[in-house]
């Protein structure tokens, strides 16, 4: 045990503290990146709801026969 103490009070403290701070700057770099992640996904979803919302009511606003004429558009012919 005290050689592991005169080790780190002989020189060895200083690449101790090195590695100490690289190892929260990883930390907090990840943490950053984890909370990015979350935020770029909270906004897909919520464009997503936005782009569901928008049809659902052009939709609605709609005939069943005009739904069915534009709907005709995006189907294929299998005939």
């Amino acid at each position: 045990m005290q050689t592991i103490i005169e080790f780190i009070l002989g020189g060895a403290w200083q690449y101790l503290v090195a590695a100490v701070a690289g190892l929260v700057a990883l930390l907090v770099a990840r943490r950053s990146g984890v909370n990015a992640e979350k935020r770029k996904a909270a906004e897909r979803s919520l464009e997503a709801i936005r782009t569901q919302k928008e049809v659902e009511e052009y939709v609605e606003g709609r005939t069943p026969d005009d739904v069915r004429h534009e709907l005709t558009r995006w189907m294929r012919d299998d005939n």
